[in-house]
């Protein structure tokens, strides 16, 4: 895994707008969570050298969950999920 690096402020990032939408609401901002993948798109594309596999990584591992939101409680655990992504990649990763 030492040379798929995906860095903690990448995951950071969609962490925070994973938690905006869920205090505003998934169903009063679900546009804003619909806009996640290609912001995730966006990343993959900017990603050089061994940050490519790592975020491909994710994105897939995103995706996969992302397919399965379709209301509040799905979202909910989504966030937990995304949390929990987090906290493992801080406790396992040098960066």
């Amino acid at each position: 895994m030492a040379n798929k690096k995906v860095s903690s402020s990448q995951i950071r990032n969609v962490y925070g707008e994973v938690k905006r939408i869920q205090m505003k609401g998934f169903d009063k901002d679900s546009s804003s969570f619909y806009l996640l993948k290609p912001k995730i798109a966006y990343a993959r594309g900017r990603a050089r050298g061994n940050a490519v596999q790592g975020i491909e990584l994710f994105e897939k591992i995103f995706d996969k969950c992302f397919n399965l939101v379709k209301d509040t409680p799905t979202y909910e655990n989504f966030c937990k999920l995304m949390e929990a992504i987090l906290a493992y990649h801080k406790e396992y990763s040098n960066n």
